[in-house]
């Protein structure tokens, strides 16, 4: 088979929070570091995943391809500064501006996995924000996964084939899977998700396994430093938010090395894991009294100070005294469904350029015939095939 790019003109313009809120003591350190601006220190990513054989068991880790050495990255604070963001928007521009449409017979389709709406109990997102989202990059395919719940069936409530020009595949997350149920005559898939956090797995189990994951991507950051990097550069943070978005991202060698020595004795799949939830906000409010409440994307209270606390910390976001009514002092959307999508898509190729149903989807997803696009750093809308 012979394989080409299809690179055409882009078709439109993680739980971050959900890890912050995690740990221990976050709203305290969230101000020591607010009120001090303690240095920003950068902590690269050293975890090592160890690959399974093809019976479940450990098999010794091999050098591979993806087993690289990487450049050193830089600090949250450079990555987050105007001068890094402006040069960083000013290449991607000029990459955009280079792409040529190649047309190819058979055009692969871009999906998104991994991803959560309202029936999540993270998420407050809406059927017709997540359908935008798909328009707006190019995506066909939404396989959905949300977090199980005692109060409703979430794979039963939830949009199933068509809607609105794009094709849904409803599922969960649970317990480091991503499970679709068998559909229309379809047997079920079941793809390990996080795989940072599933040292041993039994590979008959599984279809295949996430390459990337967003969330995964971000955890490696300091909490308390990456907090104080966005406070100390809110402005340049919401002049380019798509940048800053990208400033997270890390080549996910550990991810990579140990595909390549799973797929060494047997098929595996790899998928992005987008883990989209459209709830990753910065929302500060100050209030009359001096006091300060911050919110979180599904729009709850995480935490309030008061007295000299909300003075330090109003005072560091340029408001030298209690307002005279409400204000919003930041309110920056992370994670909005379009960036979020565009960041990164997994590109099916259907068996024999097939129509979008059930059954090629599906397929594709299990023989693994699929291929990872960062749009964020460059636009891919599609890649092609010849037979």
């Amino acid at each position: 088979m012979k394989v080409l790019l299809h690179i055409s003109k882009p078709s439109g313009s993680a739980n971050i929070l959900e890890h912050w809120r995690r740990s221990s003591g976050f709203w305290n350190r969230l101000l020591v570091f607010a009120m001090f601006s303690l240095l920003v220190i950068a902590i690269g990513h050293t975890a090592e995943s160890k690959a399974l054989s093809t019976d479940g068991q450990e098999s010794p880790s091999t050098s591979s391809a993806t087993e690289k050495s990487v450049p050193a990255r830089l600090s949250l604070s450079e990555r987050l500064s105007s001068r890094f963001m402006e040069a960083f928007d000013a290449d991607r521009k000029q990459l955009a501006e280079q792409v040529q449409p190649i047309d190819v017979p058979y055009a692969l389709v871009r999906g998104t996995f991994h991803f959560h709406s309202h029936f999540s109990h993270d998420s407050i997102g809406t059927l017709e924000e997540i359908v935008l989202a798909a328009k707006a990059t190019g995506t066909q395919i939404i396989g959905l996964t949300e977090h199980p719940s005692r109060a409703v069936d979430v794979v039963a409530e939830n949009v199933k084939g068509w809607h609105d020009g794009v094709y849904f595949l409803a599922g969960t997350e649970s317990k480091n899977q991503l499970h679709w149920p068998g559909h229309e005559a379809e047997a079920e898939l079941r793809f390990v998700c996080h795989p940072e956090e599933v040292p041993t797995f039994d590979l008959t189990l599984y279809e295949g396994m996430e390459i990337y994951n967003t969330h995964s991507d971000v955890k490696d950051e300091p909490i308390s430093a990456l907090i104080v990097a966005m406070l100390l550069n809110l402005s340049t943070v919401q002049e380019h938010p798509e940048a800053a978005f990208c400033s997270f991202f890390d080549y996910p060698q550990d991810f990579l090395a140990r595909f390549d020595r799973l797929t060494a004795h047997t098929r595996f799949a790899g998928i992005a894991g987008n883990d989209s939830h459209q709830n990753q906000r910065l929302k500060l409010v100050a209030h009359a009294d001096g006091s300060i409440e911050a919110f979180d994307g599904t729009n709850e209270q995480v935490w309030k100070a008061e007295g000299l606390k909300a003075k330090l910390l109003m005072a560091a976001l340029g408001q030298s005294n209690p307002p005279a009514e409400k204000k919003i002092l930041a309110n920056v959307q992370l994670d909005p469904y379009e960036t979020s999508m565009r960041h990164v898509g997994t590109f099916l190729q259907l068996k024999n350029g097939q129509a979008i149903n059930e059954h090629s989807v599906r397929e594709a997803l299990r023989q693994g015939r699929a291929i990872l696009g960062f749009e964020l750093i460059a636009p891919l809308p599609a890649v092609g095939f010849w037979v």
